[in-house]
């Protein structure tokens, strides 16, 4: 790349080794922010965050509108996210001190590529490339995942049963 060459950031994707969170000594607060289109790489609607208040969660904000919330953090994996159990591709961690808090992935399979991004339609997607392979990248997870996963769409102590939807 030459010297003129101007690179952007993306705003909208994370990889492993990157953390999602808030430093409390500094201020300093690493979040995702959708784009306004797949052309247009300004600020989106749509923003995930590591929420430090209370347990840890993720969450993904419509402007200052809650849409969704990961369950808080367990040790494992967020609690209202089962599906991110143990896996053979990354591992999970959170970080909690006084200092800052972050969440954060390490790939455990050096075969494979990974990515998060929050998509301008509020989806927040984890795609694999299996390297040595052409097809391109392959959707992983997302989340919300179903209707039941809006944030408070059933009300304070809802409880969901898929089967009836």
């Amino acid at each position: 790349m030459g010297s003129s060459a101007l690179v952007i950031p993306r705003t909208d994707t994370w990889v492993s080794g990157m953390k999602l969170g808030k430093n409390f000594e500094t201020g300093l607060e690493r979040y995702l922010s959708s784009w306004k289109s797949n052309d247009d790489p300004s600020p989106g609607d749509f923003t995930y965050h590591c929420d430090p208040t209370g347990y840890p969660q993720n969450v993904m904000r419509k402007g200052s509108v809650k849409q969704y919330r990961s369950g808080s953090w367990n040790g494992v994996r967020f609690s209202g996210v089962p599906y991110l159990s143990l896996n053979a591709i990354f591992r999970c961690r959170l970080v909690f001190s006084d200092k800052e808090v972050y969440y954060s992935y390490d790939l455990l399979n050096s075969s494979v590529i990974l990515r998060l991004m929050l998509s301008q339609n509020g989806v927040v997607q984890r795609w694999t490339w299996p390297t040595g392979q052409s097809q391109g990248w392959v959707l992983y997870l997302t989340a919300p995942t179903d209707y039941c996963d809006t944030y408070s769409v059933c009300g304070a102590y809802g409880t969901r049963n898929l089967g009836t939807f």
